[in-house]
């Protein structure tokens, strides 16, 4: 308990938070940073590493007379249990990395820190995942199931942030002077808290699952599943039922992507439910943002006396397609990102991936051979697999891999040529909300004909826009959508997110 609330001192610390962390911690000023390069500074994510860690290990019973004890105000004391955790990393890494599986490392790597750096708090993550897991018969389903509204759910969930950064430890609030109901904080609770000693068996079960389910390979202290992600809140018995979230910032993930633990339990119905929303999503951010272009839904056209989808988005300029994407709204569970053979333990992930390219190369061969004809397509339009999540990143050799599994697709079908078969650009849509930022029409355009040179397969669009210097404006576009669009209540609580990260640098 007292090195849980260590951990939320030093996040708080080094998330501009020095005085809520000064009654708490001892610590040398220069720790008192947000700078990642920081010698002093703690990754978030491995802070998230030593909770599951303290949660999954067994504890050492007190025995008579003296007993060892960390010094769990003492910043020094975290310090040199992050150096135990990285000498740990790097001698298990030596058991699991050779030269033949070290670009694998990089995925896994990015799949552990980039939602980190990318943060919680932001006007981009919090809409995103609002519209697609919190509206319709996702929305409906939640209510039906926890007795709350994603409304309200949201809403406790921001007041329960902000109360839980400001002290390791608060009792449960007593929101009626705000009209909330004591009941629906109850509700919201049920969904995101568990008791200390519950925690504690649910992060083992959890471990368990995830080895069993990667066949034994995920053993590796850094890649184990956090019963944080499900349940940021515990609820302390020894102190009368106080609450604490070692990381506050994960109360915003289950509140926003973490929705999508609900709608999975739900089945099929609605996570096609949310796949259409994404879709939506996506188009109406390319047209928000590139007012020149048309956005069109798919549509269906005849081939051998079926009909078929176009892909799910369509980028008309000048009279004719200039860009389809196809959107996939897959999700990995943790044990199949963090798996030694990923492409095996997310055969059904991928083979998705593998699909949506073999679909974007049948177009064009439609397009091109006139089966599909009820819109003029560019002959060097682009095509782009556009996913939700970013599992994607740094992950050229299993792009690559995909690429290669949808060529012995379209093998069966001799009709679909290798000038059918055009770079696919892979994109999660967080990179395409910020590549949109810094863009116009023409350079988006331009942007997709460089990313899809040789030389950048494999690397993210984001990347090549800022590397090759193809940012049309000067200052990045603030996000275009209001969330109370999303959030019927927003305008009415003053706004802590008033201006988004500065994307890119």
């Amino acid at each position: 308990m007292d090195f849980l609330a260590l951990l939320w001192s030093v996040d708080a610390l080094q998330s501009g938070r020095e005085d809520r962390a000064k009654p708490y911690l001892e610590y040398p000023k220069e720790a008192a940073t947000e700078h990642i390069e920081s010698s002093y500074f703690v990754y978030k994510w491995d802070l998230e590493t030593l909770a599951t860690l303290l949660l999954t290990s067994p504890k050492t019973p007190i025995r008579p007379g003296r007993n060892r004890r960390v010094n769990c105000r003492s910043f020094g004391a975290l310090g040199r249990t992050v150096n135990l955790l990285r000498d740990l990393e790097e001698a298990e890494s030596q058991l699991h990395i050779d030269h033949t599986t070290i670009v694998l490392e990089m995925h896994r790597v990015a799949q552990r820190q980039f939602p980190w750096q990318r943060g919680y708090a932001n006007p981009q993550q919090i809409y995103r995942f609002f519209y697609v897991y919190g509206q319709g018969a996702c929305a409906e389903h939640f209510q039906e199931t926890h007795g709350i509204s994603i409304s309200e759910f949201s809403m406790i969930c921001l007041l329960l942030f902000w109360q839980l950064s400001e002290t390791p430890w608060i009792l449960k609030p007593d929101t009626t002077a705000v009209g909330i109901a004591k009941e629906k904080v109850d509700a919201a609770l049920n969904i995101l808290s568990l008791t200390l000693p519950n925690a504690r068996i649910e992060a083992r079960a959890l471990q368990s699952k995830a080895v069993l389910n990667a066949g034994g390979a995920l053993s590796r202290t850094i890649y184990q599943p956090s019963i944080l992600r499900q349940f940021p809140i515990l609820s302390l018995p020894a102190m009368e039922g106080r609450l604490l979230a070692p990381l506050p910032q994960l109360v915003l993930y289950r509140a926003t992507a973490g929705l999508y633990y609900d709608v999975v339990r739900g089945g099929t119905p609605l996570i096609n439910d949310a796949n259409a929303r994404f879709e939506q999503y996506g188009r109406r951010l390319i047209q928000t943002y590139l007012e020149r272009f048309e956005v069109q839904q798919p549509q269906q056209y005849p081939f051998k006396g079926n009909l078929i989808d176009t892909p799910d988005i369509l980028v008309k300029d000048g009279g004719e397609i200039v860009a389809v994407l196809e959107c996939k709204a897959t999700k990995l569970s943790f044990d199949a990102q963090f798996a030694e053979n990923p492409m095996v333990a997310a055969k059904n992930a991928y083979d998705q991936m593998t699909k949506g390219i073999f679909q974007l190369w049948r177009f064009f061969s439609h397009a091109r051979r006139g089966i599909y004809s009820a819109e003029a397509v560019a002959g060097n339009a682009y095509g782009i697999l556009l996913t939700m999540e970013t599992w994607f990143a740094m992950a050229g050799h299993l792009q690559a891999q995909a690429v290669e599994d949808a060529k012995a697709k379209a093998a069966a079908d001799p009709d679909i040529t290798e000038a059918d078969m055009r770079p696919i650009m892979f994109c999660s849509i967080s990179e395409l909300e910020d590549t949109l930022g810094w863009s116009d029409e023409g350079s988006f355009l331009k942007l997709l004909a460089t990313a899809s040179e040789d030389k950048f397969r494999g690397w993210s669009i984001f990347n090549v826009q800022r590397d090759e210097k193809l940012r049309a404006r000067a200052d990045w576009r603030k996000f275009p959508f209001d969330l109370d669009d999303v959030m019927p209540w927003w305008s009415k609580v003053k706004d802590p997110i008033v201006t988004p990260e500065a994307v890119g640098g």
